[in-house]
């Protein structure tokens, strides 16, 4: 027993015998340490100092949506007309943002026309300027003054696709770099905020203003696809039957006034006929007319409502700058790798000793 209490002060002993000779070893070479903090804090300051001024502009916004429970007894009354009940599934919040990502949408953002610094221009043509693409296109004979003249992608050039897909990666960003827009939302509450971050306060505000007005528009657009075809189907029906109706209708009475009061059977056969027409087409009209409304409730049932709750207003704060903590983390930085390898100095040493 007393054999392994001695084993143990002994390991305890040579624990405390090595952590001292650590501590005298860096405490010799403090100043190797201080001197690498201060040049990762002086590092870290620099960088962190000549970052450009940024503006963040956020719109913050939700989407109202009636769930098909809330027709309650219309439900029936749908089915009857062959549309299927009315229960909608929840907006899917991340199907939201993941449209707001897509070219689709960016694209019609980047041609929006726009008022920047008081020269107006496409946004895809702002972005080059204020982010000096034209230098970083400076090797490339075809983009080296190039600019967006025209928005018909249909029509565009290798050279105008080429520069509007990295527009695009630099609106939405890619895995390891995000992009100036970004689209958040919070699960608990639905609510959703665009957030867009550049250079220029006025792109920030319309950049947000923009890809709102884009992503509803087709949001709204694509669940009502459906609803609205129908509706369009039904209109198409209904004018045409109208018409129909008028025409027998006067064909009725122009056969009347020809008549002047004989009743030639061949004249009665062809009242009989326009009269019976008239009634098939009056019903038929009724029951188009019925199932139109129906079709106009189910639009205005599927569709989404968006709300804006908070839209950016300038002066917008300008990109807070962390001067202090970026020198903070330098000097920590520098100061533990420095540490670190004093200290495989003195085992590599210690090793070479025994």
């Amino acid at each position: 027993m007393d054999n392994k209490q001695n084993k143990e002060e002994i390991s305890l002993k040579e624990i405390i015998e090595v952590i001292q000779e650590y501590v005298q070893f860096l405490w010799s070479r403090k100043w190797y340490i201080i001197i690498s903090g201060v040049l990762g804090a002086s590092i870290f300051f620099l960088l962190e100092y000549r970052k450009p001024v940024t503006y963040q502009a956020d719109l913050t916004f939700m989407v109202n949506e009636d769930d098909g429970s809330s027709l309650g007894g219309a439900a029936a009354l749908l089915g009857q007309f062959g549309f299927g009940g009315g229960a909608r599934s929840e907006y899917n919040l991340e199907k939201i943002k993941e449209l707001s990502k897509s070219r689709k949408i960016i694209q019609h953002v980047l041609f929006d026309s726009v008022t920047i610094d008081g020269k107006l221009d496409f946004i895809a043509n702002h972005i080059i300027q204020l982010y000096d693409y034209h230098k970083i296109w400076e090797e490339s004979e075809s983009l080296n003054e190039f600019l967006f003249s025209s928005r018909e992608d249909e029509s565009f050039t290798s050279v105008e696709n080429a520069a509007l897909k990295a527009l695009v990666v630099k609106l939405v960003g890619t895995a390891k770099s995000p992009g100036i827009l970004q689209l958040n939302f919070e699960e608990s509450t639905g609510i959703l905020q665009i957030n867009s971050t550049s250079l220029s306060e006025d792109l920030s505000i319309v950049l947000s203003g923009s890809t709102y007005s884009h992503l509803s528009q087709f949001y709204i657009k694509q669940s009502t696809e459906k609803q609205q075809f129908t509706l369009d189907i039904l209109k198409e029906k209904a004018d045409s039957t109208e018409q129909a109706l008028y025409k027998a209708e006067y064909d009725l009475a122009k056969l009347m006034d020809n008549s002047q009061g004989f009743r030639l059977r061949t004249t009665q056969l062809k009242e009989q006929q326009l009269n019976r027409d008239i009634q098939i087409m009056t019903l038929a009209y009724g029951e188009i007319l019925k199932n139109k409304a129906t079709a106009e409730f189910l639009l205005e049932s599927a569709r989404p409502f968006f709300q804006v709750i908070d839209r950016p207003i300038s002066p917008i704060q300008k990109s807070s700058s962390q001067l202090i903590m970026k020198a903070f983390i330098g000097f920590i930085v520098l100061a533990f790798l420095t540490t670190a390898i004093l200290i495989f100095q003195l085992i590599l040493s210690n090793n070479l000793k025994s």
